[in-house]
């Protein structure tokens, strides 16, 4: 019975659980009629426990009764009664419970209690030490998820407000746009603006997800592509079909993808159709083995050999390579039957 009791201390999570095990224990053993401890913390004395008056906060240490305490030097010994004892339990070197038991059956044989209630003392400290530290990993789990609760609402406030400033950008350069005409500097600002409207389509979805750090590329790229298509007025003249399969990506390297896919899409946009009222795009997203494959096809007139992303003067051309190189992806360009854009790359 002491030895199963004994183990079941050493499981026991709660540290007043404990010490109502270790009065258990004493109780069983040596029959006191009245149990008593102090209890320590960090080798300050913090409260005390009678079967008394139950749990009580530590008086002024001036006080005769705290000094009886505080004093007590030794591991065990007789109290002044001559019908009982205290004993000191300790873990490595550190007090943590003083255990006062007086009026104990037979007190004539306390020193025959002496090894007994000394090896017991030994698990009971062990016992509370695993108590302590179970409440303490609970404490810094608990301080660990607050934090991180309060990042995250950090990072939603960021967010919205980026996206907020975004959609100031991107309707002040639509109005400089507007005031400029048909001009090539007015095509520049289109332009900006449709880079910028394909970051918030990210940002949108980074503020409504659960995760800043990664998101589903099906959650993102169909939206995204629709927001590009929105830039055209006559994106009714093109159909977009979407063959996008669902994996993570982190979202930089998703933020990167958006403008890569941005300048891709608004180049077929503006050159492929030439003339027709019946174009199609093909978008596919896969991921094989760490390995991302995303491919846009066009049916449209194609693009001469002169164009490519190592030599192009355009500046979204370079951009697009730049961009490229910067998630250590390739992207190449097959021709033949319209245009077809291969972007590799590896996570």
């Amino acid at each position: 019975m002491v030895v199963e009791l004994l183990s079941r201390m050493t499981k026991i999570s709660s540290e007043r659980d404990v010490i109502y095990g270790i009065r258990d224990l004493f109780s069983m053993l040596f029959a006191p009629g009245n149990l008593r401890c102090a209890v320590f913390r960090d080798n300050t004395f913090s409260e005390i426990y009678s079967d008394e008056t139950g749990w009580s906060p530590v008086l002024p240490e001036k006080n005769n009764n705290n000094n009886s305490w505080i004093e007590f030097t030794g591991d065990f010994s007789r109290i002044e009664s001559g019908h009982g004892f205290k004993i000191r339990i300790s873990y490595s070197g550190e007090t943590l419970i003083i255990l006062e038991a007086d009026e104990v059956g037979f007190p004539e044989h306390i020193e025959q209690y002496l090894s007994l209630a000394l090896s017991i003392a030994n698990v009971c400290g062990l016992a509370i030490s695993n108590a302590r530290s179970f409440n303490q990993i609970q404490s810094d789990k608990d301080k660990i998820n607050s934090l991180l609760t309060e990042k995250k609402l950090l990072l939603k406030e960021v967010h919205h407000r980026i996206k907020n400033n975004m959609a100031t950008i991107k309707g002040l350069l639509f109005l400089q746009a507007d005031t400029l005409g048909d001009s090539s500097a007015a095509a520049a600002l289109q332009d900006a603006e449709s880079r910028v409207g394909s970051m918030m389509v990210l940002y949108n979805k980074l503020y409504r997800s659960e995760s800043f750090e990664e998101i589903s590329i099906k959650e993102y790229l169909p939206n995204l592509l629709d927001e590009i298509l929105d830039n055209f007025p006559d994106k009714n003249r093109v159909k977009i079909e979407k063959n996008i399969d669902d994996f993570i990506l982190k979202s930089d390297t998703l933020f990167t993808l958006g403008i890569i896919l941005n300048e891709l899409i608004t180049n077929t946009m503006k050159y492929a159709f030439s003339g027709m009222n019946n174009g199609i795009i093909i978008v596919s997203a896969s991921l094989l083995d760490k390995h991302v494959k995303i491919e846009i096809h066009d049916n449209g007139v194609g693009i001469p050999e002169t164009v490519s992303f190592e030599n192009s003067t355009g500046f979204g051309m370079q951009l697009i390579g730049l961009l490229t190189e910067q998630i250590g992806g390739t992207i190449k360009i097959v021709r033949g039957d319209g245009t077809r854009f291969v972007l590799e790359f590896k996570i």
